[in-house]
């Protein structure tokens, strides 16, 4: 079983089903799932119909859940959603909820990076008594540094005030969305292997380096 899965669905809460505002009895909320389930089937987009139909907040986003692990769902959610294939729609599933078709879609790419950062006077969460032109000079003498041949990963250690120092600067895998817009631009844009020019972001000046 995959570690961790992403998935979007549709929801169809009815009269006494957990948190539900809906009017619509059981036997409505079921025909209108499978009604869904049989559009989906001759081609819509589940995307669109959770959008259109789907009771749970994710509608907004087409029903979008993100990437979940086991357990993190309830047991015939998570049940139903591990059994499926990527791009596989399952069949209706009820849950305390009410009913679901669950698509499971695709993760978006993910990226392994390493950074060293150097904060400054008045950069957020920093306790840094550089100023902005210190640090600045600072990390472009570590790129220098590093094009002459010095070690990322010794230069994170010795140099970066992100507690991933200690590890060589290894922030580990991540998606989008998940680092501040000016560092995410600038890893994805990278290719394997390959160290950016310098960063800023209001943490401070980064230097990045792509390791997968």
């Amino acid at each position: 079983m995959a570690s961790q899965i992403r998935a979007s669905h549709i929801l169809l809460m009815y009269q006494g089903s957990m948190r539900s505002t809906a009017t619509r009895s059981k036997d409505e909320a079921l025909a209108m799932i499978n009604d869904l389930k049989d559009q989906i089937a001759k081609g819509a987009d589940l995307a669109q119909l959770a959008a259109q139909n789907s009771d749970c907040p994710s509608g907004r986003e087409g029903g979008d859940l993100g990437v979940f692990g086991p357990g993190m769902m309830v047991p015939d959610f998570d049940a139903a959603a591990f059994a499926l294939e990527e791009g596989q729609v399952s069949d209706v599933v009820e849950t305390p909820f009410g009913f679901h078709l669950i698509q499971r879609t695709v993760p978006e790419a993910q990226v392994r990076a390493s950074h060293i950062l150097l904060m400054y006077d008045g950069s957020m969460h920093s306790s840094a008594e550089r100023s902005k032109a210190e640090a600045l000079a600072q990390i472009n003498a570590i790129k220098a540094d590093i094009a002459a041949g010095a070690d990322f990963a010794k230069q994170a250690i010795d140099h970066s005030d992100c507690p991933s120092g200690r590890e060589g600067g290894d922030l580990g895998e991540f998606g989008r969305g998940q680092m501040v817009g000016e560092f995410e631009t600038a890893v994805f844009a990278l290719d394997v292997g390959q160290i950016s020019d310098v960063v800023e972001t209001p943490f401070g000046y980064h230097l990045i380096q792509r390791t997968a």
